[in-house]
């Protein structure tokens, strides 16, 4: 059952996978619940005194930008664990996570000890998927192997081979890494 929570008591979770908010989809999500209203309460954690964000935090962002005072939530009674998981499958369920996003949660799931089989299990994803996923992350870390081909377009000579063998250097790297924590899980 939801009650309302002053917005001035709720912290975010600095644990939250998604990292990136974006300030349109904010503001368009502000214009709907100021036109509609608040459908789905927020979910969230006592704290002492507070309260920390489960999940809904855009929801939280976009009232807090129409200046509401307070904010329709329920509020469980849920370990840091248990929290993480609700936060985490919340978010992938809504398949709007980057991909380095998706990664680094995953590796942070995978840092309390599950292996692959049990998180993709946990969370209805395949291992394969969450492999690939999760390679983008030990192989830097950075958008580069994201963003794909584009690296390639428009060089000409030295300049594809070098990209190309800095690709290929990361992909083998990835490979590696992702090698040795499965075999360590």
């Amino acid at each position: 059952m939801s009650r309302d929570i002053l917005i001035d008591l709720i912290d975010a979770d600095p644990d939250q996978p998604r990292r990136h908010f974006d300030a349109d989809q904010l503001a368009e999500l502000a214009e709907s619940i100021a036109a509609n209203g608040l459908i789905v309460p927020i979910l969230l954690r006592p704290v002492g005194e507070r309260f920390v964000i489960v999940h809904g935090e855009r929801r939280f962002r976009a009232c807090q930008s129409l200046g509401w005072s307070t904010i329709p939530a329920e509020v469980r009674d849920l370990d840091v664990e248990t929290a993480r998981w609700l936060a985490l499958v919340e978010n992938i369920q809504r398949a709007d996570l980057s991909p380095i996003e998706e990664a680094q949660a995953y590796a942070a799931a995978l840092a309390t000890g599950l292996t692959q089989l049990q998180l993709g299990k946990r969370i209805g994803k395949t291992q394969l998927g969450k492999t690939s996923t999760f390679r983008r992350l030990v192989a830097g870390g950075s958008r580069r192997l994201v963003a794909g081909h584009r690296g390639l377009l428009g060089r000409t000579g030295r300049g594809r081979r070098r990209v190309a063998h800095r690709r290929h250097r990361a992909r083998r790297r990835a490979i590696r890494i992702a090698a040795i924590l499965e075999f360590a899980l």
